[in-house]
């Protein structure tokens, strides 16, 4: 900590002169507030992993999709999928007030694009087949990840449950309503919100429950 000869006080500043008398301060220079780390460098070999994961997923797709051309021009939408899911995660993470609501409306947005795209173009289909369900499956795993690095408070548990739900039911509607040509990342993504759910209910299910009494009085 500086200190002023003249006064004979202490400051816990970088300034060089005295605020007092002006005069020159001696002593080391000491920060006024507390560096604090981002949440990328908390986090760092946990991001670098999930990075790494990423890129291998997308690699492998590319891989077996050129070893397996019969199976149709599908790697580029895992691709997509990936970036949807950095893109998810990395507003979540800068934002961090009210997750589940800011990813449900970056969802709801890509979908609407898609939809609209897709409907331009004379309807192909790619939008109920591939975008939204790459998208919300996305979005699922960006919510388990950022509840676990972040460490959510027990009332944002019940909006990841809602938001893994209304994720899900988006493709199982297509389904359901026979709308679909390719049917496989569709029921991918309402088996992962299911076990997105079945998953928050057992690791936090004593946090919600607790939350839900305080705010129902039960």
């Amino acid at each position: 900590m500086k200190h002023c000869d003249t006064c004979g006080i202490q400051v816990r500043t970088s300034r060089q002169t005295c605020p007092l008398c002006q005069s020159a301060l001696k002593g080391e220079s000491e920060a006024v507030f507390p560096k604090i780390k981002s949440l990328y460098s908390q986090y760092t070999f946990f991001f670098k992993l999930l990075f790494i994961a990423t890129a291998a997923g997308v690699i492998a797709s590319v891989a077996v999709n050129l070893m397996i051309p019969q199976s149709g021009l599908w790697c580029h939408f895992v691709v997509i999928g990936a970036v949807c899911f950095w893109v998810l995660l990395i507003t979540a993470i800068r934002r961090r007030t009210n997750i589940p609501r800011g990813i449900l409306n970056q969802v709801f947005w890509i979908c609407i694009f898609s939809g609209i795209w897709d409907a331009v173009t004379l309807w192909h289909g790619w939008s109920i087949d591939f975008v939204i369900p790459c998208t919300c499956m996305a979005a699922i795993i960006t919510l388990g990840v950022i509840g676990k690095v972040l460490r959510l408070p027990p009332g944002d548990y019940i909006g990841c449950i809602l938001a893994d739900a209304l994720l899900g039911v988006t493709p199982l509607i297509f389904y359901l309503a026979n709308l679909l040509h390719f049917i496989y990342l569709s029921l991918s993504c309402v088996a992962v919100s299911l076990i997105a759910i079945i998953a928050l209910l057992i690791l936090e299910g004593d946090q919600i429950r607790t939350d839900l009494a305080r705010r129902f009085h039960v």
